[in-house]
């Protein structure tokens, strides 16, 4: 079965390139295709990878333009009869290409909901709504990351009279993370009295990630409970002026992004990994974290929550609530070992190993060929 991959976004983020070296390790027959820019330079070298640097700066202008230019790379490259499904790695940049396909060659696909899709396109763009209904009404199956973002998109975006049908094809798979998280796995561990309590959060310093409510948090904590606390932010700041405005507390150290050999050795010396993003599709830091037991706090209502049931790794925070953050690190605090143990064991469900496997099945069991 020869499953062809159509990812805008390879570059993006080192997880489709661990995803697809899992899949091959599990013997799926894959070919990922990446449109590039013109001038973009091929430092990727995979058997199983096509570049086809076809897209200028106006493309993202003319998605239709886009797509069509796109389409016709791949009838090009590849003998279209002997794809047997298309994986679409995002609903409406990667989806509505195979979408197109689909129609044309009658090769049916897969598609992942992912961020931008709800955050962006879904909420934002207006006009774009219903392309996105019919590119999931055409797929075979839908990936969503997480729970919360299944129930965002079946009950703001997609009408009545469908809603059931497009909910029996999701499948909520999550993201997972590098094999070096598992080969270096924590054990449990326990809160130390005797020092600052050390809160983390590992991402871009921006508006999204919402850094300030944590540290606003923090110095509730501080002036109401008198506890000695400490947040160390590890990201490259992409807004100046937000992070002028964390950097005035105290208690804040700021850390450029680091290689995974010192941010394992950052994990292990905090306490709590607190992210309370305003969107967010998954969130690979919540999972490093987990890898090293430390209990997460995250966003209610975004991709990581009902990734576990709250209590079991941490808990859902109020992203707009500098109480309720509070709140959540004292509980976290009081049930410190019992959520450090669950850490350590949840993590294994962000194993590529195990996701892959689940997404061979997937591509075993979505339909064949229409004739």
């Amino acid at each position: 079965m020869k499953i062809l991959h159509i990812n805008l976004n390879f570059k993006v983020s080192s997880l489709y390139k661990q995803f697809s070296e899992y899949l091959i390790k599990n013997n799926a027959d894959i070919s990922v295709y990446f449109p590039t820019a013109r001038d973009w330079k091929n430092t990727e070298e995979a058997d199983y990878l096509e570049t086809d640097p076809i897209l200028n700066k106006y493309d993202r202008l003319f998605f239709y333009n886009r797509n069509k230019k796109i389409v016709k790379s791949i009838e090009e490259k590849y003998q279209t009869k002997q794809i047997d499904l298309i994986h679409a790695h995002s609903l409406f940049s990667n989806g509505n290409i195979a979408y197109s396909i689909k129609r044309k060659h009658h090769i049916p696909y897969i598609v992942a909901v992912r961020n931008t899709d709800i955050n962006v396109f879904f909420k934002k763009l207006v006009y774009m709504r219903n392309r996105g209904i019919k590119i999931l009404n055409e797929a075979d199956k839908i990936i969503c990351l997480s729970e919360s973002y299944k129930k965002i998109l079946l009950n703001k975006y997609i009408p009545q009279n469908i809603k059931n049908s497009i909910e029996k094809k999701i499948e909520i798979i999550p993201n997972g993370i590098a094999p070096y998280w598992f080969d270096y796995k924590n054990k449990p561990k326990k809160l130390s009295q005797n020092r600052k309590l050390k809160i983390l959060s590992v991402g871009f310093v921006n508006k999204n990630k919402n850094a300030l409510t944590s540290a606003k948090a923090c110095q509730y904590l501080k002036n109401k409970l008198g506890i000695d606390i400490e947040l160390t932010l590890v990201g490259d700041i992409q807004d100046e002026k937000y992070f002028n405005k964390i950097d005035k507390y105290k208690f804040v150290n700021h850390i450029p992004f680091q290689p995974k050999e010192k941010l394992l050795e950052i994990y292990r010396e905090s306490d709590i990994f607190l992210m309370p993003s305003i969107t967010e599709t998954f969130g690979l830091s919540y999972a490093e974290a987990l890898s090293q037991g430390l209990p997460v706090l995250y966003s209610k209502g975004q991709g990581f929550d009902k990734q576990f049931m709250d209590g079991v790794v941490g808990y859902s925070v109020e992203s707009d609530n500098e109480k309720d953050i509070a709140s959540k690190i004292q509980l976290v605090m009081g049930n410190y070992s019992n959520l450090s143990k669950n850490c350590i064991t949840g993590v294994e469900k962000y194993c590529w190993d195990k996701i892959s496997k689940k997404y061979i099945e997937i591509y075993k069991n979505s339909s064949t060929r229409m004739k």
